[in-house]
C-alpha cells in the first residue's frame, strides 16, 4: 500500500469500514511509514477531540426567529423596487461596451510584451526545474525497510564524514541591466563564460518597437562554476545601468547529508540481500528477495540522482540576464535629435490618421451590428415603459 493509499484509508479505518484484508495492509504500513503514523495520530486526536464537544441545544425561540427571516427575505425578493434601477445600468453598460469600448478593443489592442512578468516567469521555472527533482525524489524517503536497517555506527560514521566536506550551497542571481551596444555587450559577456568554463543554458533576443527605432532584448540563463560567481556578476554590472541584482542562496547540506547516509544504508542493503539470496531454498523466498532487492535498487538510483543533481547545481551557479538596449544610460546627457521637428510632423500626421480610423471603424461597427443595436433599443424603450407605468400606478 502506498502513503496516497493509506491517508485515503484513514478515516474509513477509524470509522471501521474496512474489510480485513485492507486492515492488515494499513496497519502494516503504518508500522512501517512515520510519516502516515503521524497524519494517522494527528487525524485520529482531531476525531476524538470532535467527538468529545458536548451537544449544544438549540435555542426555545429558534423556530420562531428562522420562520421570521424566511418571511422577511420573501418580502424582499418579491419587491422589484430593489433591483429595478440596476437593470438600466446594466442595459446602458452593455450598450456602452458594444458601441465604443468592443471596436477599439479589436482594432487598436497591441501585442505589447510584459517584459518583468516575463522575468519572473523565467524565475519561477528555473526555481522550479532546480527543485522539482529533490521533491519528487525525496517524498518517499519516509518508509522504512523491511529488512534490518545499518548499525548506528554506519550511520555516524558517514554524517562524520560528510561534515567534514564542504557545505553543499546553490547560488542563483538575477540581474536586469541597461547596455547602449546590444551586439557588442552580449559578445563580451559570451566571451567571459566561455572563458570561465560556463555556459549560455538558454537564450531568447527580441527585436522591440520604441516610438519609431527598433531595439533589441535578451533573456539568458547563464551556468558558470561558483568560484567565478561574484567576478561574473561584477564584469556584467560594469558594462551598463543596472536596473535589479539579486544573489539567493541554498543551503542543502543538512538534506545532502541524509540523503547520503540513506544511500549508504541502501547499499548496506543491497549487499546482504544478495549474499541471502545465494543461501536461500524456497522459491518463495528467492522471489520475495528478488522483489525486495528490485525496490531497494530503484530507490538507490534515485538518490544517486539527486546527489547528482545537487552536485551539479552547487558546482554551477545560475544567473538570470536580461538585458535592455537603450540609447542613453540616465547618467548621460543625450543630444537633441536633429529630425525631432519631422518626427514631431509625423506623429502628429499619425494621430490624426488614427482619429479618422477609429471613426470609421466605429460607423462601420454600428452598421454591421445595427440589428443587434436595433433590438437593445427595443428592450430599453419596453424597460423605460415598463417602469413608467409601474411607477403611475
Amino acid at each position: 500500500m502506498d502513503c496516497n493509499k493509506c491517508i485515503e484509508n484513514i478515516s474509513p479505518y477509524i470509522d471501521d469500514e474496512l474489510i480485513q484484508g485492507e486492515k492488515v495492509e494499513f496497519e502494516k504500513h503504518l508500522k512501517e511509514c512515520k510519516e502516515c503514523e503521524k497524519i494517522y495520530n494527528e487525524t485520529l486526536k482531531v476525531m476524538n477531540s470532535i467527538r468529545e464537544i458536548e451537544y449544544e441545544p438549540l435555542p426555545d425561540d429558534y423556530k420562531i426567529t428562522l420562520r421570521s427571516k424566511l418571511e422577511d427575505e420573501k418580502e424582499y425578493t418579491k419587491n422589484p423596487k430593489n433591483y429595478k434601477k440596476w437593470i438600466g445600468l446594466g442595459v446602458a453598460a452593455v450598450l456602452i461596451f458594444f458601441v465604443i469600448i468592443m471596436p477599439s478593443i479589436y482594432y487598436f489592442s497591441n501585442d505589447s510584451l510584459n517584459m518583468d512578468s516575463a522575468v519572473e516567469e523565467s524565475k519561477d521555472m528555473d526555481s522550479s526545474n532546480a527543485n522539482e527533482p529533490m521533491k519528487q525524489n525525496l517524498g518517499n524517503y519516509g518508509e522504512m525497510d523491511s529488512i534490518e536497517m545499518a548499525d548506528d555506527e554506519t550511520q555516524d560514521r558517514a554524517r562524520e564524514e560528510a561534515q567534514i566536506d564542504n557545505r553543499k550551497i546553490i547560488k542563483n542571481a538575477h540581474i536586469r541591466i541597461e547596455v547602449i551596444e546590444f551586439n557588442k555587450t552580449l559578445k563580451e559577456i559570451t566571451d567571459n563564460i566561455n572563458l570561465k568554463e560556463g555556459y549560455i543554458q538558454n537564450s531568447d533576443i527580441q527585436t522591440i518597437n520604441r516610438g519609431r527605432k527598433e531595439y533589441k532584448e535578451g533573456y539568458m540563463t547563464l551556468r558558470i562554476p561558483q568560484n567565478y560567481l561574484e567576478e561574473v556578476i561584477d564584469d556584467i554590472s560594469a558594462k551598463g545601468k543596472v536596473n535589479n541584482l539579486s544573489i539567493n542562496s541554498d543551503d542543502v547540506t543538512k538534506a545532502y547529508m541524509d540523503t547520503e547516509a540513506r544511500l549508504k544504508n541502501l547499499e548496506v542493503q543491497e549487499n546482504r540481500l544478495r549474499e541471502l539470496i545465494v543461501k536461500a531454498e524456497k522459491i518463495e523466498d528467492i522471489l520475495n528477495i528478488e522483489n525486495e532487492l528490485r525496490r531497494i535498487r530503484t530507490e538507490i538510483e534515485q538518490l544517486q540522482s539527486t546527489l547528482k543533481n545537487w552536485d551539479n547545481l552547487v558546482s554551477l551557479s545560475t544567473i538570470n540576464l536580461q538585458l535592455i538596449e537603450v540609447d542613453t544610460i540616465d547618467n548621460e546627457i543625450k543630444p537633441v535629435d536633429d529630425n525631432i521637428l519631422s518626427e514631431a510632423k509625423k506623429g502628429f500626421i499619425s494621430t490624426i490618421n488614427n482619429i479618422i480610423k477609429a471613426l470609421q471603424t466605429i460607423f462601420i461597427f454600428i452598421i454591421t451590428f445595427s440589428p443587434i443595436l436595433f433590438l437593445i433599443i427595443i428592450v430599453i424603450a419596453v424597460f423605460l415603459w415598463w417602469r413608467r407605468k409601474n411607477n403611475i400606478k
